[in-house]
């Protein structure tokens, strides 16, 4: 019991320390099943480069936390590369 109340509370400590991950937006559609499908292979994907050889060394060598705390950085980064792209579309359609 004591291990199952402990998982249960390592949970609810990530998903407050992690809401962008564990409260994600979802867009819906083929976005949400893809994710839906694939899970955690997605973020060790993301966080390895694409390189499927860097997989074992993500999942031995980092924390928890250092996983986390990397693949939330990536979503910002993506989310302002997005928004950078946006507004640079935007200002070519006004200059047309």
């Amino acid at each position: 019991m004591f291990l199952v109340c402990f998982f249960l509370d390592f949970t609810k400590r990530l998903a407050e320390d992690y809401p962008t991950i564990f409260r994600g937006e979802s867009n819906g559609g083929a976005e949400n099943s893809f994710g839906s499908k694939w899970g955690w292979y997605i973020a060790i994907d993301q966080i390895a480069g694409g390189d499927r050889l860097k997989f074992n060394d993500i999942i031995t060598k980092l924390t928890i936390d250092e996983f986390l705390t990397h693949m939330v950085y990536l979503q910002d980064k993506a989310k302002e590369e997005e928004r950078q792209l946006k507004k640079a579309t935007e200002n070519a359609k006004r200059n047309i």
